[in-house]
């Protein structure tokens, strides 16, 4: 017993410094990989208000970043537009795909950067008029299954 106790004393100095160089080391490392991952939302007309996944990130053009890949609700709205409501769907590249995502994330020194750019084709809104309307309400009062033909049907 006495002799580990000795022989351990004696390594102590040394594995003290090399923790120290291996801490430093790893903190170095895990500083390196980066990956950027930024969304650019555009929209015509420009100036539209727009949402992913019910949170207001700005007016187009604008971009933000997104934490994962995967389906994102995005919703594109303008007065005098129709709303847009659409679920897009943002598919890894191959270097974020087991194991490879470990060295992309990790290792590689600088920024890696994956930007994305969704344009959205607003269609300006439809207004009916007040007559046309009253018939259709008043032809779902009587009863009647078919409603007569209005914009878009």
């Amino acid at each position: 017993m006495r002799s580990f106790s000795l022989q351990f004393a004696a390594w102590c100095p040394l594995l003290g410094r090399y923790v120290w160089i291996i801490l430093a080391v790893m903190l170095c490392v895990s500083q390196i990989g980066c990956v950027q991952r930024r969304m650019f939302i555009a929209s015509n007309p420009p100036g539209a208000l727009v949402s992913v996944n019910n949170r207001e990130i700005g007016v187009t053009p604008v971009a933000t970043h997104f934490p994962y890949y995967g389906t994102y609700q995005i919703k594109v709205a303008k007065d005098g537009f129709q709303t847009l409501n659409t679920q897009q769907s943002i598919r890894p590249p191959w270097y974020e795909y087991p194991p490879f995502d470990l060295v992309s994330e990790n290792f590689i020194p600088g920024e890696v950067r994956d930007h994305r750019t969704m344009n959205f084709n607003l269609q300006p809104r439809v207004v009916v008029p007040q007559q046309q309307l009253l018939e259709r309400a008043d032809a779902l009062r009587r009863g009647n299954r078919v409603l007569p033909a209005g914009p878009g049907r």
